[in-house]
């Protein structure tokens, strides 16, 4: 088994939250909604089956954040 990746410390889950709830595309806003039950101390694969992708190498839920919700930079 593979080891856990951090999560960034600039974003929290109800920031994450809010910013899936402004998004325009719906993989975007289910992917920022998991992300923000992550960040709140939920299992990452219960965030996984709620926006649909799986974990093994998925740059949404493995820790990038900026990629899972469509910002750059």
């Amino acid at each position: 088994m593979g080891s856990a990746i951090a999560l960034r410390d600039d974003f929290d889950g109800s920031g994450l939250r809010r910013l899936a709830r402004a998004a325009k595309d719906a993989g975007q806003s289910r992917r920022g909604l998991a992300l923000g039950g992550i960040y709140d101390g939920g299992a990452r694969s219960d965030a996984a089956r709620m926006s649909g992708v799986g974990l093994s190498g998925d740059p949404g839920l493995g820790g990038c954040v900026s990629m899972a919700l469509g910002r750059t930079g």
